[in-house]
């Protein structure tokens, strides 16, 4: 019982983990769709390195 209650409980970490996952996939593609419309190429490359910058582009573009 233990063990089957443990494989379920690793299915569903994994299928929450992948789709977090997507997610932020999803959110940084859309940022850098943005950034690319706006011309904003430095922005775009700054975001790669330097996290906080990222954070706040998320902020200003509302995602």
């Amino acid at each position: 019982m233990c063990e089957a209650l443990m494989e379920l409980m690793k299915d569903k970490f994994e299928e929450k983990f992948e789709e977090e996952r997507n997610e932020g996939e999803n959110r940084v593609n859309e940022l850098n769709l943005r950034l690319s419309k706006a011309g904003r190429m430095e922005d775009m490359m700054r975001a790669m390195e330097d996290k906080a910058f990222q954070k706040q582009l998320f902020e200003e573009f509302g995602l």
